[in-house]
């Protein structure tokens, strides 16, 4: 799959971006329940692996019952989404059909917010503007590829600073759409991205191992964009069955995408031996100590189990706080009510002298009631549905570690 990617964003400077020894953050208390599934990303905060690592850990080989309400979602809106439309691409518009280009442009920024709903924490297309049509892709900036099909880059706009995401849907040539697996794929493609772009650390020391993350700028192919790209694939070829072919020729079976992989390479071989000297060398990364790593011949991932076992085992931890503390709110209520019971004939008698005071709490406490009111909601979906999910590979195989 031939995509270009180039910029960078600005480090956010209290975390110390130029200083000897910059602060990274974490991502941490996620559980797909309320209020932890509602993550807010602080932008180019995080050290790339650190940050696959706790992204793998959200979606990975999870049972139905283990995904939050907002993945389910997400999930069926997309399949659905793509099952009504999938007709209506991989042919030439009909002549009765105007504004092909803006249907398809919906259909993308459609099944872009749902993927960003499952995958990225609803974290990407808020900050990212997406442009989808025939030819809107620019040239290659690197001159490796003749045509490219997407790119995602930095953009500057009446002093306005955002990520945008072109992607072609068709050729004018031929005024061929094409096929809406092809363009969900490119799509994946870009928005994973777009995550790395916004969210994964640019200090010097993150920069300095850029070969070993993120990739070459411009590029942006690196082993940790392969290995998202390829844990995400594996998820989405299991979501329906018109999606189990997607992007197999660029990603035959468990494979990582052939096509990134060849332009990391071209990526790499542009380097001038000054640059080249201010990055660390490639290292290997097939160690058993990497949660997430490739595979012996290092074109698979694999994901160590105590990843999503630790994950589930946090979640656990943090569902039983939330019961305790609604436990002890219920009992606190109750206590009171108890406690008004034998105020109420002491009150009664008291405010026929006089006004009452006016409790300042119930005013405060509205906006916590709604909050409060739509987290139940949530919990009352992810306990209705509590299926099997299907994990088992899109080619009947299992991952050697898993």
């Amino acid at each position: 799959m031939n995509t270009i990617f180039n910029g960078r964003l600005t480090y956010p400077r209290d975390l110390g971006k130029d200083t000897e020894n910059p602060k990274h953050l974490t991502i941490t208390n996620y559980a797909p329940f309320p209020p932890y599934y509602r993550l807010y990303l602080q932008q180019n905060a995080y050290k790339p692996r650190d940050l696959l690592n706790a992204t793998v850990a959200a979606f990975h080989r999870r049972n139905n019952r283990d995904l939050s309400s907002r993945q389910k979602g997400a999930l069926t809106a997309f399949t659905t989404r793509f099952a009504d439309r999938v007709d209506a691409y991989g042919r030439k518009p009909s002549k009765k059909t105007n504004n092909t280009s803006a249907l398809a442009g919906d259909d993308v920024r459609y099944l872009a917010r749902q993927l960003d709903k499952f995958f990225f924490f609803q974290q990407v297309t808020e900050r990212v503007e997406i442009q989808a049509g025939f030819d809107v892709v620019g040239p290659d900036p690197l001159r490796i590829d003749r045509r490219v099909e997407g790119e995602t880059f930095r953009r500057t706009e009446r002093s306005r600073s955002f990520v945008q995401i072109a992607i072609n849907v068709g050729a004018r040539s031929d005024g061929r759409l094409y096929p809406l697996d092809v363009i969900v794929g490119q799509l994946m493609h870009e928005m994973v991205h777009a995550y790395l772009l916004l969210f994964a650390c640019t200090c010097w020391r993150c920069e300095r191992d850029s070969l070993n993350t993120v990739g070459v700028e411009d590029d942006g192919h690196g082993p940790i964009f392969l290995m998202l790209h390829r844990l995400i694939l594996t998820e989405m070829r299991k979501w329906d069955a018109s999606l189990k072919g997607l992007l197999a020729g660029d990603c035959p079976g468990t494979s990582i995408s052939r096509g990134a992989v060849g332009r990391a390479v071209a990526a790499m071989r542009t380097l001038d031996e000054p640059k080249r000297r201010t990055l660390n060398p490639v290292r290997s990364h097939t160690f058993a100590n990497y949660l997430v790593r490739f595979s012996a011949g290092g074109m698979g991932v694999l994901v160590n189990p105590s990843l999503v076992t630790r994950q589930l085992q946090k979640e656990g931890a943090l569902r039983t706080k939330k019961e305790t503390q609604k436990l002890r709110e219920e009992w606190h209520v109750e206590a009171e009510e108890r406690e008004g019971e034998y105020d109420d004939s002491d009150s009664s008698s008291s405010s026929s002298g006089g006004g009452g005071e006016y409790d300042s709490s119930a005013s405060e406490s509205t906006e916590d009631e709604e909050d409060e009111e739509e987290d139940e909601d949530d919990e009352e979906e992810e306990e209705e549905e509590d299926g099997d999910y299907d994990d088992s590979d899109s080619d009947g195989t299992e991952e050697p570690y898993l």
